[in-house]
């Protein structure tokens, strides 16, 4: 949460897209790093086709946002 708030309050890595990969599993854990900036947050264990079609996600919604 410390390096999201870092990244999160600088100009050149505000809109960086950020995927939390964590072990912390409460909805409280996620309701905060989503407050704090997160796109999209992913309880370990976390198995890598998901990972990567949530990445996948991302970075297309991010193309998207960018042609507008």
């Amino acid at each position: 949460i410390m390096v999201l708030r870092a990244l999160r309050s600088t100009l050149q890595f505000y809109q960086l897209p950020v995927i939390m990969l964590t072990a912390r599993g409460s909805a409280a854990d996620e309701a905060i790093a989503r407050s704090e900036g997160a796109n999209d947050y992913i309880r370990k264990p976390a198995d890598p086709d998901l990972i990567a079609f949530r990445v996948g996600e991302l970075l297309a919604q991010r193309a998207r946002y960018q042609c507008q």
